[in-house]
Order: C-alpha cells, then structure tokens, then sequence
C-alpha cells in the first residue's frame, strides 16, 4: 500500500524511507523497487545480497541494519 502511495508523488527522501524500512522488514521486491525508482545503485546491490544472503538463511538482522545505516 505504501508503494502505490508513493507512486503518486513523493520527495527522494520518502523512497528512500520506504526502501529501508521494506529492506528492514524482508520485503526485498519493494526496497528494490524504490530504490530503483530513485536510482540508488548501492541499495539496489545491497538488496541482492540482502535477499540471497536471506535465502540461504545466512542474513543476520544487525548485519542489515548496520549496511543500511552505512549508507
């Protein structure tokens, strides 16, 4: 729901928010596709590796949030 809100028409930084707080939650699809939206290269990366560090069940939460936080 949030992303569609944001479709509409939102500054950089609330993609950004939204990116990261879907990032934090696992929601990988839409942290990417905000980041995208807004062109954010190093997310976008950080996003792959977030999800298949998390398929492989090998994703520590702190490890996340401490690469989110570098950013």
């Amino acid at each position: 729901m949030a992303y569609k809100l944001a479709c509409i028409g939102v500054t950089i930084q609330d993609w950004r928010a939204l990116g990261t707080d879907a990032l934090l939650a696992k929601e990988f699809y839409f942290a990417r596709k905000a980041f995208m939206h807004i062109r954010e290269l190093a997310y976008i990366d950080l996003c792959e590796l977030a999800e298949q560090m998390n398929q492989m069940k090998n994703l520590n939460e702190t490890w996340l949030q401490s690469e989110i936080l570098a950013f």
